[in-house]
């Protein structure tokens, strides 16, 4: 069993046992043959899954279980979600619905050995407001944050909800239980990026800016508020992670970032020119930054071995030369990011940006 993802909006390619799938988040998988990649349609897992469904489904290492989330399931700009479990034959084992705080474009979502956190942030969804001329899809700043929690196997009427001053996150890096504390690492922007507010205003560039965040709940305490650290100064996104540690602590973590401090302010500035790893239990971070003028792809992790030690093992990611004009598929060692790739795929065409790129072993 693999995981594959490339994403637009959020497409995923999908593999457990011989079955292949791409996923966006506005629609149910779409098969294609693993070997011909010749389409098959789209599938609802014996009719369990016939709404939208997640770009960014997690599968726990240990059980192989594949988590997957919806939002809006019951047609646009509804405030409800859908939560659901797939076993390894692709058999739906649980699916649950519940109503968020309000309706929002949730991309992505967090889980742990123990528990499922739904993040709403004020990315809202408003049928009402597109039929006055506003945009359908806008920041909403005078709305909290809020975060559902759930342990995992549990119904959907006992989540929690915690909330925050407005936040955004797109992507998440990973959570995990520490004792009755979810600790989660997320890209945290103030805003969200490239999107108007309410009434259609362009945001503020260095508020769009995401950055390496650590959002903390305590379980045990009886408040809904939760904490929220920046870990990074760096503008960044795209986090990566070992994962075979999903879910769990995480040592090293990857991301595609600028190399100085500075705003997103300019149209080409989601465009990362370095690539950055994280070692959380010493502090370090390395970077190994392209030449002038030339982007970089999220990074994607492959291990040296399956019992390899997390983090030992190989950073792939798509690089565009901006005086070529074409793309390179770059090799790092994991461990030694700042002395370049130890590999280069040289390619004499350019291969087209996608927000999520992976890996799959041979057969």
């Amino acid at each position: 069993m693999t995981l594959s993802q490339r994403e637009g909006l959020g497409c995923l390619q999908l593999e457990r046992e011989d079955r292949l799938f791409a996923l966006e988040e506005s629609h149910q998988p779409f098969e294609l043959d693993p070997c011909t990649l010749a389409s098959m349609g789209h599938q609802s897992f014996g009719g369990r899954v016939t709404s939208r469904c997640t770009a960014h489904p997690k599968i726990d290492p240990e059980s192989g279980e594949l988590h997957f989330f919806a939002y809006s399931p019951d047609g646009p700009c509804s405030p409800s979600m859908l939560y659901g479990v797939m076993d390894t034959r692709c058999e739906v084992t649980q699916l649950q619905s519940f109503t968020a705080p309000y309706a929002s474009m949730v991309h992505d979502f967090m889980v742990t050995r123990g528990h499922v956190l739904f993040p709403v942030t004020p990315l809202t969804l408003s049928v009402e407001r597109a039929m006055r001329g506003k945009p359908l899809l806008a920041w909403d700043a005078s709305l909290r944050t809020h975060v559902g929690v759930m342990q995992r196997g549990s119904a959907a009427d006992t989540l929690r909800w915690f909330q925050t001053d407005a936040c955004h996150m797109f992507h998440v890096m990973n959570a995990w239980d520490d004792g009755d504390t979810i600790v989660a690492y997320v890209m945290q922007s103030e805003t969200a990026p490239g999107l108007p507010d309410a009434e259609g205003r362009p945001g503020a560039p260095e508020a769009m800016a995401a950055r390496l965040c650590r959002w903390t709940f305590h379980l045990a305490d009886a408040g809904t508020g939760f904490r929220r650290d920046y870990l990074d100064d760096l503008a960044a996104e795209f986090p990566r992670i070992d994962e075979r540690y999903t879910g769990r602590r995480n040592r090293y973590g990857f991301t595609t970032c600028h190399a100085t401090s500075r705003a997103r302010g300019d149209s080409e500035s989601v465009l990362y020119n370095s690539l950055a790893r994280f070692d959380f239990d010493t502090g370090e971070r390395s970077i190994h930054t392209l030449p002038h003028g030339d982007v970089v792809s999220e990074p994607v992790f492959v291990p040296r071995a399956d019992d390899a030690a997390e983090g030992d093992g190989w950073l792939l990611a798509v690089a565009w030369r901006e005086r070529e004009k074409r793309s390179d598929l770059l090799v790092f060692d994991a461990m030694g990011l700042p002395a370049g790739p130890v590999a280069v795929a040289r390619l004499p065409h350019r291969v087209p940006f996608g927000f999520h790129g992976t890996w799959r072993p041979s057969v």
